[in-house]
């Protein structure tokens, strides 16, 4: 399963010159951070971002003892963008904080630079995806669900039919929040599971993965251009 985060890039310098400064902060073992690039163009590039992290553990020995023992671990934020498809940069199987990722864009391109959520409504990208596969709704999580004058809360919905149906019916246009849909992908080219949630992230686990995760950020990309 892969696992893709779509944000926004806003950037003043132009393309190219931001990949090259980039490039000129290449990981090394003293830095213990930095860019390592594995493809680039003059109008797109792929690269990761890598930080090598040091953890000190405590093992207990057989005599009640303890011994420190270090352990480095690496951890990477692969990325990719393309002058096409910007101001929105894709990152695959991201960790769970970006702030080194963004920290080091701002250090290397200028205070004019940051990172931001996209916020989208997952029924609406669901709508747009299925416009090229058929894809069936089999969960929808909600949160904001008035239950009194002072409470909300959460609901997760299961079905074994789409579900999408339901939500047009019982849902649409009542003040809630759309979090998260899974979906079953079901087409001869394309078959398995995705997930999308409202912050622009999926999760892909499906037959030629690289081709319907264009599809899904297509769609991403139509719906975002528009609001």
């Amino acid at each position: 399963m892969k696992k893709v985060k779509w944000l926004k890039l806003n950037i003043r310098l132009e393309f190219e010159k931001a990949v090259k400064r980039l490039s000129l902060d290449s990981f090394t073992e003293d830095k213990g951070k930095g860019f390592i690039f594995d493809k680039i163009r003059h109008d797109s590039a792929h690269g990761r971002f890598v930080e090598r992290i040091i953890y000190h553990d405590q093992v207990s020995n057989f005599d009640g003892s303890e011994t420190i023992v270090e352990r480095v671990e690496y951890r990477t934020t692969n990325f990719s963008v393309s002058l096409d498809t910007l101001p929105i940069m894709q990152l695959t199987n991201p960790p769970r904080t970006l702030k080194p990722f963004s920290q080091a864009l701002v250090r290397n391109l200028g205070l004019g630079v940051s990172l931001e959520e996209i916020d989208i409504n997952p029924m609406d990208w669901l709508n747009e995806i299925s416009s090229n596969v058929n894809i069936n709704l089999t969960q929808l999580d909600i949160s904001r669900v008035r239950v009194a004058d002072y409470a909300t809360a959460k609901m997760q919905i299961i079905g074994s039919s789409d579900l999408r149906k339901y939500y047009k019916e019982e849902l649409e246009g009542k003040k809630i929040r759309i979090d998260k849909l899974v979906c079953s992908v079901n087409s001869l080219e394309y078959s398995g599971k995705l997930k999308i949630t409202n912050n622009a992230l999926a999760y892909i686990d499906v037959k030629n993965e690289n081709n319907f995760t264009k599809i899904v950020f297509d769609t991403l990309r139509k719906i975002a251009l528009q609001s």
